[in-house]
């Protein structure tokens, strides 16, 4: 009689149970599954502390322009400074060198950005064009005689 007509398997010998095999290809499977959902999950993380960070960023130099030009009309040129409504970010102002033809137009560009204390990165900015004042360092001001 041959060895391999006597085998019968687990199932057959009606036994309900896992093989060793099986549960090792188990445990690997759910153990990947897992790893891979907390992975997601810290990137979902991240993206949302991003963009909550980046949403305070955009308030916060909103806020500051607003106060600037309602309170001086002017937005004061390469300086920074903090900002009132966070300790998070910093603002920063300096002008961006303009195209041959923005100067027959007598066009100033100006860069506000809110940058980030931690990363000292930037993570707002708004760039304004508008005609530069007579005097140096502000731009938006009232053009003195």
């Amino acid at each position: 009689m041959n060895f391999l007509q006597h085998w019968k398997s687990p199932v057959e010998q009606g036994r309900n149970g896992l093989t060793l095999i099986e549960v090792v290809a188990s445990i690997a499977l759910l153990s990947t599954l897992l790893v891979m959902m907390l992975s997601i999950r810290s990137g979902l993380v991240r993206q949302a502390n991003q963009a909550y960070s980046a949403q305070q960023a955009v308030e916060a130099l909103d806020m500051q322009l607003a106060t600037w030009l309602e309170v001086s009309g002017t937005i004061p040129l390469d300086e920074t400074g903090d900002f009132d409504s966070t300790k998070e970010f910093y603002w920063r102002t300096f002008l961006i060198p303009t195209r041959s033809s923005n100067d027959a137009w007598k066009i100033a560009t100006v860069r506000v950005e809110a940058v980030s204390v931690t990363t000292q990165e930037p993570i707002a900015s708004v760039e304004l064009a508008q005609q530069p004042a007579e005097t140096s360092g502000s731009v938006l001001g009232e053009q003195q005689p």
